[in-house]
Formats: C-alpha cells, structure tokens, sequence
C-alpha cells in the first residue's frame, strides 16, 4: 500500500533530481540497464506488524570493463556496491525530494 512506503527510488547521477518511485507490490519487476544507477530504498517501510517486503535482486556483469567520459576510470575496476551521499536539498528536484528535504510534494 502507498502508505506503507518504502518506494524504490531513481535518482540523477549528482543527485539533484529524483526521476522516479516505485511502490513495492507483489509481482512487480524494475530492470535497470547501465553500469552506474543511483537507486534504492532510503526510507524504511511502515507497515503495520506482520506485514513485510521481501525482494530479489539480480545482477549480471559483462567480461569486458564499459569505458566511456563519465566513468573517470572507475568503470575499469572491479564492479561493487558505490554508496553515494545524501541528497544536497538547496538543489533537489522531482518527486523524492518532498521525503528528503522536508519540501512540499
């Protein structure tokens, strides 16, 4: 339910625009296809007791490293979990930014 939250969230690379949240219900699939995505669930869910979310998530590497500018060279590494920092709410745009920054939705 919408008011349980715990929305997956899209966020912009820089994190100043949140393009899109995604209800948690059953049944439901999100693929992201590229090598950097800000995504993830940064409020807890609020259901009443006995209720959860459980989720599976899927990842598929390539054998051959991407190489394009925004990289920097990061892309040439070994791939792992980047955890970005909080959203800098005197920039933030988009629907997420109402949970974040205590902005009207």
């Amino acid at each position: 339910e919408e008011s349980f939250g715990g929305h997956l969230e899209l966020w912009s690379r820089n994190l100043t625009s949140c393009a899109l949240r995604v209800l948690p219900t059953l049944g439901r699939v999100v693929a992201i296809a590229n090598d950097m995505s800000y995504h993830g669930y940064p409020h807890p869910l609020r259901a009443p007791p006995g209720r959860s979310r459980r989720g599976v998530a899927m990842y598929y590497y390539t054998a051959m490293p991407v190489h394009h500018a925004e990289c920097s060279g990061a892309c040439e590494r070994r791939t792992s979990t980047t955890w970005a920092g909080k959203v800098d709410c005197a920039v933030c745009q988009g629907m997420c930014c109402a949970d974040h920054c205590g902005m009207p939705s």
